[in-house]
């Protein structure tokens, strides 16, 4: 799993209004190769949800910066949206529900110990899925609504959660949100962390796309095929570097 798929993960799991009061979350995400990181900005009410992003990849001068909505009104529709361009666009994650195959996977849940992480009360763990794939996960009951995140992200395939997954985590007494997780691969890893989370009233015009800004019929998946991984972006040379960073910041501004 690359930070491609991760912060693909991220837009999808943390954007649908699963929250059941209104509050702020900030969530760092390290690579261990290539200087690669992000932090996710997240805003949440009984109207919507909302996640800032800033991107740091390898060999590129300047972060990627955008923000996505979805309100709870429409739960499907995630509006990505350019600041720099003033422009918008629309994409419906609910067609991409149709392409789930059911999930096969059974997962294997050793309990590393309690352990403090962040100031929250957490349930050490690695999760081992049937295919190989290696969790090492940190979750916590301390985290209100944390049995509302994982109903609204069972089944979903882009998060890699499933009702199986679930029950391994509830057997090994492990079930809470997940305040850090460490993607582990045989020559990398990608770590996930829960920075601050706090309830606070936020206002309904942060979730509503600005005035004047116009429409693009196209709707862009921001973190799918046209965001390269590091490994990708090393490979290219200077000239295709150069020409990739620049149609980057057509899209996303900076």
């Amino acid at each position: 799993m690359n930070y491609k798929t991760i912060i693909t993960v991220l837009l999808f799991a943390i954007l649908k209004p699963c929250m059941a009061q209104s509050g702020y979350m900030e969530m760092k995400m390290t690579y261990d190769k290539g200087g690669a990181g992000g932090t996710f900005k997240v805003y949440y009410s009984p109207a919507g949800s909302r996640v800032e992003t800033e991107m740091k990849l390898d060999k590129m001068p300047n972060p990627v910066q955008m923000f996505s909505i979805i309100k709870k009104s429409n739960p499907n529709i995630v509006i990505q949206v350019n600041e720099t361009g003033k422009t918008y666009s629309e994409m419906d994650i609910s067609k991409n529900k149709n392409s789930a195959s059911k999930n096969e996977t059974t997962y294997t849940v050793k309990k590393v110990g309690n352990e403090k992480l962040n100031g929250y009360n957490c349930v050490h763990v690695i999760v081992t899925s049937s295919k190989g794939d290696v969790e090492d996960m940190w979750s916590s009951k301390d985290i209100a609504d944390f049995e509302i995140y994982h109903q609204a992200n069972k089944n979903n395939p882009r998060y890699g959660s499933s009702e199986e997954k679930l029950k391994a985590l509830r057997d090994a007494g492990a079930e809470g949100f997940p305040v850090k997780i460490v993607w582990v691969k045989k020559d990398s890893k990608i770590t996930m962390e829960l920075v601050k989370i706090e309830k606070k009233d936020i206002p309904s015009s942060m979730f509503e796309v600005p005035a004047g800004y116009k429409k693009q019929e196209t709707a862009v998946n921001p973190f799918g095929a046209d965001m390269k991984s590091a490994e990708e972006i090393q490979k290219m040379t200077p000239e295709e570097r150069t020409k990739y960073i620049e149609e980057l910041k057509k899209k996303f501004g900076k």
